[in-house]
Formats: structure tokens, C-alpha cells, sequence
């Protein structure tokens, strides 16, 4: 590798020792012709050798640098993306008779893959009703309109007040042309929504009107974040990459209401939910019961384990950090949770932050404080990337903490094992797992990718930092924005090819400023107009999602005391969508 410095250096010398000596033959005569002057082919040499080392040095550091900075400001870019799915909870028969929480953060296990068992984790709550789905169908309604009809069955004995949620989760499942559809749909053209009292001898059924309000997306906000992007990041970033890694993710909604079935009965066995359109759906999908799921939650392949232990050698400045009890290629650190440094015949042990932990360092940091930095290999083994830890104070490095052993709690994932798990392969109960019901994965898991490293860092690095609001307005602009997260291109082709096609079908963007009163005071704001050729996407739900993603994006990058309305407006068919107008997270009305 130095080579190539110095022959670069050596040939640059040459060639500028030509050029001088001809522009001033009387300072330097003994430089216009190679191998004139011994002498000077040795002198030539020495500074190409020197200034050689010196390029070489700038180029491992300025990576170093790179990636200090991203960690910092982009910690998403340095980490991999771990292979995802969607998990369905099947509650045992006859177990289940009241509402039962699975919390955030429960452990699901698989069946092993080349001997190891691939960890996943829940990343949001998910609420266990001792109800099942018996049917679900598109109806056609007296007035022109359309329903959806779900027809739930709960055992008897049951009541409504214990069995019912504050809201019910629904998930869509399927083909996307009719997962995606139906969400568009019921977002796009609810009328109303009704809890039905079934009445299986074909009488009139009692119902109560939830409104239309009553339905909600699912997915956007922080507490149902499928990758841990912390304080640092910008959130508009993470649903993007999401989005990218696992869109079934967003299809889901939330009913609201549901406790109001005891105002119908306060023991019901088959009772039924209505979403009713203004309008037919257009495609007229396949809707069955398979179509819409119960007890379903995204989950991802990182887990909460410990690294193994590190031993400290003073002849050493970095150690490889590496998940215990795995083999390499069937374990990769995520990210580092903690450090604790352990000495013998000890029974405390002390604590050692990060350098880049503000929070605990009190501005400067204490003198001759240990920290700790991270840094980032391409694999001995494998694909992946190997995690190195080094410390030092904030006046010097290669300082270790006076210990004898490290323990470090790590967030790790299973590499591309993961990624070879088929449909109802993710099955193994754990100590975490509900005892009260079987589970499974309903998709293949996502393909698990590598984070970039080198001049490919570097590029998404320079791209975040010269985006603003107004540079995102601009076509070209937004078009490489949205590339900068297309990672799955790295490793896989197909989905890189269908996201490609997605952020290519941008044919325009328009930005207006406009004024609104909330809460009776004027707020400026602007107004985003997205064109999008429907040719890029599978059908009018795929838009409709990538339009619902813009739109957070957009009002998360507003600054501070100003909104944005997000329009997607559809080139060839003339379809619009069009988003309230937001701030950040907030919707205002």
C-alpha cells in the first residue's frame, strides 16, 4: 500500500523538479533531465519516502475523523441494518380471557441457522385479546358506498370490559397492491366506523358509530421505532430508513373505541367491525380473513447481550470488541451500551463513558478521566465490520483505565443468519416470550446490511451536511437525499431496482410559503407539492405510503415556529393526497 504513495510522490516530484528547472535553468539545472545528478535521484527519493508517509498517515486518519463525526451527528450511517419481519402471537386455546400486554422489547427466537439461534426483539407494544378473526370482506353498501367488515368471535363468558382495548391493532397482510390499498383507503376515504352486534339468524343488528376519527396510522411516532437512532439523530431520517428496511411496518391502524361494545352487550360472542367508504375501492382486491391480523408487531434482529471479556494489555491501543458466545459471521456489535471496568480482589466496578457522552462528562471532562472511542474494520470473517475499542483522556490517547478486565453491554444482531429465515421459522419460546401464546413470523426476514465504510461514509456524510429545508425543495436534490438511505443496494438488487424507481419517480417539487392561524395567532409556514409518476410504483397504496413518508420528512426538517402541508399530486392519473399541516410531530388542525 505505501508503495503506491511513493511511486505518486516520486513521479509528482519528477515532474515538477522538469517543469521548475525549464522555468529557471540558471536555480536548478541538475532537475531537468531524470538520473542527470545521482545526488539529486537520491534527495528526490527521501522526500518522495517522507512526504509519502505523510499522505498516508492523512488518509487513515481523515477516515478516522469521518467516522467520529457520523457517529456523533449520524450514528445510523455507521451502524448496520438488521434483518426485520413481522411477528403474528397465536394465543393458546381457551387461556386467554382478558386482555394481556406484551411489553416492548420482549425476545423471540428462531429455529437455529447453521447451528445459531437468530435473536429478534419486539419494538412496540403489543395487546393480547381473547378475541380471533373469523371473516373479513369487502361489502357493497345501499348508497353507493363500501365497507370493510371484519367479524371477530370471543368465547363465552368473557366480558366486554375485560376483554376489550382502549384501542385495537390491526395489521394488513398480503400482497402490498392489497395490504397498501387498504390502508390508502381507509385513511384516504373513511366515512365512518361501526361496532356491530352480529346477529347470526339474519336479523337487524344493533351497531354503535365510532366516527370516522375512531381509525389511526400506526408506525410514525418515536415509541414505535423499529431501529434505536437515539437523541442525536434526526427523526425524520429514521422513518425513512425504516421505511427502506421493513414498509410492512406502517401498515397497520389502530381503532379506537372498542370498550364501547359493552354499551351494545356486556357479553358479546361475535360482534363485528365496520369501516365504511365514501367511495368503492378502486382495483376491487381480494379481501379474506387472512388479509387483516390480530396480535401482530414489527420486531428486528438485535439483542441485549454482553461482549466477551476483554483483558487489558498496555502493549495495546485497540481491542476487537466481539459478542460472546458467538462465532464470528453469526454475531456483530451494534452498538456499545456500556462499559465497566473491573479490578481484581475489587468489588466495585467503575464506570467508563464514552468520549463523545456530553451528558456525563460536564463539558471538558474531568483531567485524566478514561474514555472511551469506538472505531470501525471491514471483517477478517465474513461481510460485515468489526468493532474496535481504544481509550484515552481529553489531553491523550492510548491511556487505559487502571484496570485488570473490561465487561461491555452490547446491542448485537445475527449478521446474515437472520436474513435466511424463512415464513414461520422465527418460533422458539424464550425466557421473555408470552407462555400464552405460540408465535411465528408471517414474511422472510429482510436482508441484513453492512454499514458503509470508506468513501462511500464519506459521500452520505457530505450529502447530510449540505441539506436544508430549501435544498430538499429542489428535485435532483430530494432524488439524492432519499438515495443516501437506499442502502439495501448494497447487497440486494431487486429492492434497490423497486426503491430506485420510487425516487425517480419525482418529476417535480414545488414549494410556496403560506400563513395559518393556530390558536388564534398567525404561523408561517410552506406548502410542498410532490409530482410523482405512478409508473414507479406497484399501485396507488405504494404512492400513497411514499407520499405519507415525505410528508414526515418534510415537517420534521421545518424550523422552529413553522409548519409545512405536504400534497402529493399524481402525474398520469391525476391523483392528489394531501397531509394536514404539521410541525415536527405535532398535527395542527
Amino acid at each position: 500500500m505505501f508503495n503506491k504513495y511513493y511511486q505518486d510522490e516520486l513521479a509528482y516530484l519528477r515532474q515538477l523538479g522538469k517543469e521548475f528547472s525549464e522555468a529557471y535553468p540558471a536555480l536548478a539545472p541538475m532537475l531537468a533531465d531524470r538520473g542527470s545528478d545521482p545526488d539529486v535521484e537520491r534527495l528526490l527519493e527521501g522526500v518522495a519516502f517522507l512526504t509519502g508517509r505523510i499522505r498516508q498517515k492523512l488518509d487513515d486518519e481523515v477516515p478516522e475523523l469521518i467516522l467520529a463525526i457520523a457517529g456523533l451527528l449520524f450514528p445510523h450511517l455507521t451502524r448496520p441494518l438488521p434483518g426485520a419481519t413481522i411477528i403474528e402471537l397465536e394465543p393458546l386455546p381457551n387461556v386467554v380471557r382478558e386482555r394481556k400486554m406484551v411489553p416492548r422489547g420482549s425476545e423471540f427466537a428462531s429455529i437455529p441457522v447453521d447451528g445459531t439461534p437468530c435473536r429478534f426483539t419486539s419494538c412496540t407494544d403489543c395487546e393480547v385479546v381473547p378475541w380471533s378473526i373469523s371473516d373479513a370482506r369487502l361489502e357493497a353498501l345501499p348508497d353507493g358506498g363500501q365497507q370493510l367488515r371484519i367479524d371477530f368471535r370471543c368465547p363465552s363468558g368473557v366480558a366486554v370490559e375485560a376483554a376489550a382495548p382502549e384501542r385495537l391493532r390491526l395489521h394488513f397482510t398480503g400482497d402490498p397492491r392489497t395490504s397498501l390499498g387498504l390502508l390508502h383507503w381507509i385513511h384516504e376515504h373513511t366515512r365512518d366506523v361501526a361496532l356491530i352486534e352480529a346477529n347470526k339468524l339474519g336479523g337487524r343488528e344493533q351497531e354503535l358509530s365510532l366516527g370516522k376519527r375512531a381509525v389511526t396510522p400506526v408506525g410514525f411516532d418515536e415509541e414505535e421505532e423499529l431501529l434505536p437512532y437515539g437523541d442525536l439523530a434526526f427523526p425524520g431520517f429514521r422513518l425513512l430508513e425504516e421505511y427502506y428496511v421493513l414498509p410492512q411496518k406502517f401498515a397497520f391502524i389502530d381503532i379506537s373505541g372498542t370498550r364501547r361494545l359493552a354499551e351494545l352487550k356486556p357479553e358479546i360472542q361475535d360482534f363485528a367491525i365496520a369501516i365504511r367508504f365514501d367511495e368503492p375501492l378502486t382495483g376491487a382486491p381480494q379481501v379474506t380473513r387472512d388479509s387483516v391480523k390480530l396480535h401482530c408487531f414489527p420486531a428486528i434482529n438485535l439483542f441485549k447481550t454482553t461482549a466477551e471479556p476483554i483483558r487489558l494489555n498496555h502493549n495495546r491501543e485497540q481491542f476487537l470488541v466481539r459478542p460472546a458466545g458467538l462465532a464470528p459471521g453469526a454475531g456483530e456489535v451494534y452498538q456499545i451500551l456500556g462499559v465497566e471496568a473491573i479490578t481484581r480482589g475489587a468489588s466495585e466496578r467503575v464506570q467508563v463513558p464514552s468520549f463523545f457522552d456530553f451528558t456525563s462528562t460536564g463539558g471538558t471532562g474531568a483531567t485524566g478521566q478514561v474514555y472511551y472511542s469506538t472505531h470501525l474494520r471491514p471483517a477478517v470473517v465474513g461481510e460485515g465490520v468489526d468493532m474496535m475499542i481504544s481509550f484515552g483522556t481529553p489531553e491523550n490517547s492510548g491511556v487505559l483505565p487502571q484496570a485488570d478486565l473490561l465487561s461491555i453491554d452490547l446491542l448485537a444482531t445475527n449478521q446474515r443468519l437472520a436474513s435466511a429465515l424463512r415464513v414461520g421459522e422465527l418460533r422458539v419460546p424464550t425466557p421473555s416470550s408470552p407462555a400464552f401464546s405460540k408465535f411465528k413470523n408471517l414474511s422472510a426476514v429482510t436482508t441484513h446490511v453492512p454499514p458503509p465504510l470508506g468513501r462511500d461514509l464519506h459521500w452520505r456524510v457530505t450529502a447530510h451536511a449540505a441539506m436544508n429545508l430549501r435544498s430538499l425543495a429542489e428535485k435532483n436534490t430530494l432524488r439524492a437525499m432519499l438515495g443516501v438511505y437506499n442502502l439495501h443496494g448494497l447487497v440486494d438488487r431487486q429492492a434497490a431496482r423497486a426503491n430506485e424507481l420510487r425516487i425517480q419517480a419525482i418529476s417535480d417539487v414545488k414549494v410556496t410559503p403560506q400563513e395559518r392561524l393556530y390558536r388564534g395567532a398567525p404561523v408561517r409556514g410552506l406548502r410542498v407539492d410532490i409530482y410523482l409518476d405512478e409508473s414507479g410504483f406497484t399501485g396507488d397504496g405504494d404512492l400513497f405510503l411514499f407520499g405519507a413518508i415525505l410528508d414526515r420528512l418534510f415537517a420534521t426538517y421545518v424550523s422552529m415556529n413553522s409548519f409545512t402541508t405536504t400534497t402529493v399530486h399524481g402525474v398520469q392519473s391525476k391523483l392528489r393526497f394531501e397531509w394536514p399541516a404539521r410541525s415536527g410531530n405535532l398535527t395542527i388542525l
